[in-house]
């Protein structure tokens, strides 16, 4: 060993025995010194050896004199503790993702390191290793459906291994779930919605699916809007009002990542839609309901099972601290409302208004659509976009909850987009002409007639009939109000 001293040291000379203290782990440990030198004014390197006396007799001695130093030995290497193996998917340059091991470890507390040695076994046989100075190893890619043994061992500067950590792991490969979409933005303009979401990791990603729901709601009640190759979707299927997008990664062996990316918006009515037709229904039938007259001027029905009053109230009437109308049995209320005719098969946006509360508990209020006025399917919530004839809507309260509806208001309203037709014809001077259209109509938003000529003339429409056919009349006018035959061109719009 080799230290330097100060002035002190000067009187140290070479043979002298001197007891040696260090934070290194010596504590008056004996050495012999065997050199002394000046290496600058006042200051001395002094190299010595360990020292025992026993070398210097003949008695056999089976411990040294001294207690040994805690110094560790570079030949007792410690075992590597903490492995931890995780399996992860990664994209090779080519664009392929696979799978592979991620080892992590403690650190070794040991001066004598020189490295850390990673074995990788399948089935027993050595098919990986690997040195590393850090306490991260990621292997190359691993097959999928088996299991790997990975054994860390830290190696001594003198070239010593210690005893190896050893841990197994099983590789899923692409039966692992895809990891979770990072995040999704969403906006809305004119009634259509654009989402965009950043990739998801897996093995073999197949589509991204996108639901959206009411804002409380999770991602297993939410409505599927579609299933798509890439990060974006543009869709006008999502009704008015406010909800919210779930997007999830869905790989080729049908597995789902794990928490759905979400996000909130808001649907407008589209810009170029408009009202078809709005519609009160005041004549329901009921189940487990009866209709009250609080002088009002409204008329309201609440849940009822009709049990006599002095059965159901038997006590007296200051034990009864909730509102009397929540006392009743376990039953199903149900409030439905009159089938509505829109007159054909129309496509756009339902829309619910309903005065329509929970005295106690919950309910669930939707709107049923028909094609028929005879089958009839049932959504929950009072916004749609959907294609049916005739709608009503349907107010419900199970087992304790009571509920409580009002009218007014218990309204249905359609919007739509129309559709455009457009022709030429040529009016007479003996009376209409009849323009049939192409497509059936129940409403107009927008009929222009335009009449062709040199001179100043006007079109006028008259007799407007919707149905199958759809007709209207056209005739022309000259400037002093005389019937004309003279060419035009129309415009319809309508639904």
């Amino acid at each position: 060993m080799e230290w330097t001293g100060f002035d002190a040291a000067s009187a140290i000379e070479p043979g002298h025995v001197v007891a040696l203290t260090h934070p290194i782990g010596l504590t008056a440990k004996t050495v012999r010194v065997t050199e002394v030198a000046s290496v600058s004014a006042g200051r001395y390197r002094i190299k010595a050896r360990e020292y025992d006396p026993a070398a210097y007799t003949d008695v056999v001695a089976s411990e040294p004199t001294y207690a040994d130093t805690s110094l560790p030995n570079p030949v007792t290497v410690p075992t590597v503790t903490g492995l931890v193996l995780t399996e992860e998917i990664y994209q090779n340059a080519n664009g392929i993702w696979t799978s592979r091991i991620k080892a992590a470890w403690d650190a070794a507390d040991f001066p004598f390191l020189r490295h850390y040695r990673v074995e990788v076994y399948l089935s027993g046989n050595l098919v990986h290793s690997a040195v590393t100075d850090g306490v991260l190893y990621r292997t190359p890619p691993v097959q999928d459906l088996v299991t790997y043994v990975i054994k860390v061992a830290a190696v001594s500067t003198v070239g010593s291994v210690g005893t190896p950590a050893e841990e197994s792991i099983y590789i899923d490969g692409k039966y692992l779930p895809p990891s979770d979409v990072p995040s999704v933005s969403v906006f809305e303009a004119g009634g259509r919605v654009y989402a965009q979401w950043d990739p998801a990791t897996d093995a073999d990603i197949w589509r991204y699916e996108v639901r959206y729901g009411p804002t409380t709601g999770s991602w297993d009640t939410a409505t599927l809007i579609d299933r798509v190759d890439a990060l974006r979707l543009v869709t006008d299927l999502i009704p008015v009002g406010t909800w919210k997008i779930h997007v999830k990664a869905l790989d080729s062996v049908g597995l789902y990542s794990g928490t759905a990316a979400t996000q909130t918006f808001t649907v407008t009515s589209d810009a170029a839609s408009f009202l078809v037709e709005s519609v009160d229904s005041d004549t329901p039938t009921l189940t487990n309901m009866a209709e009250y007259d609080i002088f009002d001027g409204k008329r309201h029905w609440v849940s009822e099972d009709n049990v006599a009053w002095n059965t159901k109230y038997s006590a007296n009437m200051d034990t009864y601290t909730n509102p009397l109308a929540t006392y009743h049995s376990s039953m199903t209320s149900v409030w439905l409302g009159e089938s509505e005719d829109f007159a054909m098969l129309l496509s756009g946006q339902w829309t619910g208004t309903a005065d329509v509360a929970a005295i106690s508990g919950s309910i669930a209020s939707s709107i049923g659509f028909s094609s028929d006025g005879s089958s009839w399917s049932y959504l929950s919530g009072l916004s749609h976009k959907e294609n049916a004839r005739f709608a009503r809507l349907k107010h419900e309260a199970l087992t304790t909850s009571t509920l409580k509806v009002t009218v007014p208001t218990q309204n249905i309203r359609l919007d739509a987009i129309p559709r455009d037709e457009v022709g030429a014809g040529s009016s007479s001077a003996l009376g209409p002409v009849t323009i049939t259209l192409e497509n059936q109509y129940v409403a107009v938003k927008r009929l222009t007639v335009t009449p062709e000529g040199t001179t100043a003339r006007m079109a006028v429409v008259d007799n407007i009939v919707l149905g199958t056919p759809a007709t209207f009349d056209v005739y022309v006018f000259d400037a002093a109000g005389n019937l004309i035959a003279s060419d035009f061109r129309w415009l319809f719009q309508g639904v």
